[in-house]
């Protein structure tokens, strides 16, 4: 029988939906609405597989693989499913002639699955070639991955949804084979496709990265493979670091309205907490991290723990000095913070000193400074 083109059967397939749907005695009709018998036995056949009774997982994955023919058709990911634990089943049985039939029925119904452009061809087609590596034959895998991708790129030209994860694990299968350079030359192909695909701050991306940088060790090129850690560490900080950015807004958010319902112990966590997640943005003696400092002391000073209040404050001249220098103008806001303090708390003695050095800066600037970039303002609204 011809076989029908992919735009075809699209072209046909609502006519065909809507004589089914008229048709009250079609067997499909029937199930409406029932759950999947494959499933079921699927299910039945893989606890029997895992209990050890491969008489009962075959009988179970039979039914399977026929229920999810008729219900799903044979280039399903799931009918490739049966169809592996039928073979998986024969082999711990002891019966390898007729594992090994299923396991080339399942290849050819997997490589129509690939040509169907199914996102989930990609995982089948790890469970086929894990079966077969977990058996020693990881040329018989190599091949099929490098067979698989043949397909995906004759039919998506190249831009098959599994093509980078199947790039990926052919080259893993490379490196296990201690086939570094050609595991390299695979890798750096799944990075172009991922980057493509996923973008560089995907997990997938960073993995494939570490693979890469694992074989160019193992090839000896250990500069390389540095590198490419370093790219696997930036796309996993990327995501990170915009995740860091929202809650620092939103600990901020939450401290403030803290400070408007006069909750100054809340308010205090919270500010910890956005300090916390700005020192992973930008460090921990960086300018955005002066005025949630600042905010912090104040809750301290507001609860009445002195001692707190003092050791922020005094943090925050520190994180000032150290981010625009000991002569800097914004180093008056923390130290006039810092003498007020003082002030509140008797101590005159450092009261002044703390006056003196911000008249000390503000004459330094008068001499020789030009206008200074305004101090860091709160990160909330």
């Amino acid at each position: 029988m011809k076989k029908l083109s992919t735009a075809a059967v699209l072209t046909a397939l609502p006519a065909f939906l809507f004589l089914a749907a008229g048709c009250s005695g079609s067997r499909r009709t029937e199930k409406a609405g029932a759950p999947p018998v494959g499933t079921e036995h699927h299910s039945t056949a893989q606890a029997h597989l895992n209990s050890g009774n491969h008489e009962a997982a075959i009988e179970s994955f039979t039914l399977a693989a026929e229920a999810h023919e008729d219900e799903k058709g044979g280039d399903h990911p799931d009918t490739v499913r049966a169809y592996l634990g039928l073979a998986k089943a024969h082999h711990l049985k002891g019966d390898h002639t007729k594992a090994a039939g299923f396991m080339s029925k399942a290849g050819g119904l997997l490589k129509n699955c690939i040509s169907s452009l199914s996102p989930a061809a990609g995982t089948v087609l790890k469970e086929m070639c894990d079966l077969l590596k977990s058996r020693g034959k990881h040329k018989d895998a190599a091949e099929l991955y490098k067979e698989s991708v043949a397909i995906m790129e004759r039919n998506s030209l190249g831009k098959h949804p599994a093509m980078a994860d199947t790039l990926m694990h052919m080259a893993e299968t490379y490196r296990e084979q201690g086939l570094h350079g050609e595991a390299v030359e695979i890798f750096s192909k799944a990075r172009s496709v991922a980057e493509k695909d996923y973008g560089r701050s995907h997990p997938q991306f960073a993995r494939i990265m570490m693979g890469l940088a694992a074989s160019h060790s193992a090839n000896g090129d250990h500069k390389a493979g540095k590198e490419a850690i370093a790219q696997a560490i930036d796309a996993t900080e990327i995501p990170v670091k915009e995740r860091m950015s929202d809650l620092a807004l939103q600990y901020g958010a939450m401290a403030e309205v803290g400070e408007k319902e006069a909750d100054y112990g809340r308010a205090a966590d919270f500010y910890r907490k956005q300090i916390s997640a700005l020192s992973v943005l930008h460090g921990d003696n960086s300018s955005p991290l002066i005025a949630p400092t600042l905010q912090l002391a104040a809750s301290f000073e507001k609860r009445g723990m002195s001692k707190r209040a003092e050791t922020y404050l005094k943090r925050a001249l520190e994180i000032t000095e150290g981010a625009f220098g000991p002569r800097s103008l914004n180093l008056v806001r923390p130290l006039e913070r810092l003498a007020a303090y003082h002030q509140n708390s008797g101590n005159t003695a450092e009261a002044e000193k703390a006056l003196a050095r911000v008249k000390a800066v503000q004459e330094a600037q008068e001499l020789s400074e030009p206008t200074p970039s305004p101090l860091e303002t709160p990160i909330v609204d």
